[in-house]
């Protein structure tokens, strides 16, 4: 589109404007999509800042629930990997290792924690013994109960930082069981 003269021979505001917002439109429909047009034109508008909150409002809650699950999956993860310590280390032994003290903490030290502080973890547990060692700093804590030959895992998590903590289980038979701890 090109602009339109006055008498004169040179392009008025309105029609260079015209002129180059349908450059603008052109570009980003064939570079960008649809989805760069709008923000575009938004923020073009004046209406970018306030559809940009509502945008945030939206991502941020949604990105917390999302580190959330990874924290719980990160635990169930961590249990699996004991489990698996514990099979060989009953391959072995003939036996299974209890350890009745959860670590890397107790389990009211995950009480109004929230996830991101992690712990790292320590040496010179029960743990060692079965060659469980995560590879970096954790959130939750664990502990094994054994009776016999039944074996039970336990996992705390409280990743989001409330009064209630998660308890998962793992026994031998079955896979993770999800309950709440007040």
């Amino acid at each position: 589109v090109e602009p339109t003269t006055v008498d004169q021979g040179e392009p008025t505001a309105v029609a260079q404007r015209e002129a180059v917002w349908s450059r603008v439109w052109v570009a980003l429909s064939t570079t960008v999509g649809m989805v760069g047009i709008v923000a575009a034109v938004l923020v073009c508008l004046g209406v970018g800042i306030p559809v940009a909150t509502v945008a945030a409002a939206i991502a941020i809650p949604s990105f917390v629930r999302t580190m959330w699950r990874a924290e719980h999956a990160e635990l169930q993860l961590h249990m699996a990997q004991i489990q698996t310590a514990e099979l060989a280390y009953y391959a072995e032994n003939g036996r299974y290792l209890a350890i009745s003290e959860p670590v890397p903490r107790p389990v009211e030290g995950l009480l109004g924690m929230v996830g991101e502080e992690r712990v790292d973890w320590p040496v010179g547990t029960p743990f060692d013994e079965l060659g469980f060692l995560p590879e970096k700093a954790v959130v939750g804590s664990y502990s094994v109960d054994v009776d016999g030959d039944e074996l039970v895992i336990h996992g705390w998590i409280n990743s989001d930082g409330n009064d209630e903590v998660a308890h998962y289980t793992l026994a031998v038979d079955g896979g993770p069981v999800r309950e709440t701890v007040d």
